[in-house]
């Protein structure tokens, strides 16, 4: 099922085909190859900044509900908190590495440098919202650990926040 027509050119003479990148929106089927490679940049800085937005929300409402642990019932909702900000690190992660690959793709070195100084705006972001993530699961870890006794009170989707934020921290 290839296509024999010409790819899409913008005024610039620029394709407008998606380059060969591997990308969720694609799905590996032609629906998304005739988006702008740039549109898939400028996607996934949003989702960078949306993700860490949600992050820094669910931080919160940990913190928040750190200060009235009082049941089992709180200390599940805490950890379901806990587990869902890690996993938005991780997506945030991964769509970080994207952005830097967006940033070798770029067409030119201007362009290059304005996404290398998006990339690290974008991921300086989402390690300081990692590190507070990361004390707030600190203090639920003991929280936790003083209520049920238990030394696996460690995040138990399995990646400590410093790692899913590309930190070198570990959570225990």
């Amino acid at each position: 099922a290839c296509s024999t027509e010409p790819p899409l050119q913008s005024r610039g003479g620029r394709v407008l085909s998606a380059p060969a990148m591997a990308h969720p929106h694609l799905g590996g089927g032609a629906a998304g190859a005739r988006r702008d490679a740039d549109s898939f940049y400028v996607e996934d800085c949003q989702q960078a900044q949306a993700n860490t937005h949600a992050i820094q929300t669910l931080t919160g409402r940990i913190s928040r509900l750190m200060g009235s642990l009082q049941a089992d019932a709180d200390y599940h909702d805490c950890r379901q908190l806990v587990d869902e900000a890690v996993r938005q690190a991780a997506d945030t992660q991964a769509i970080l590495k994207r952005i830097q690959e967006h940033q070798r793709v770029a067409q030119n070195a201007s362009e290059r440098s304005n996404r290398r100084m998006m990339y690290h705006k974008l991921s300086d972001n989402l390690a300081i919202t990692a590190r507070v993530l990361e004390d707030a699961v600190r203090r639920f870890t003991a929280e936790e650990q003083k209520r049920f006794g238990t030394s696996s009170g460690s995040s138990s989707s399995g990646v400590a926040c410093g790692d899913a934020a590309g930190g070198e921290e570990q959570l225990r």
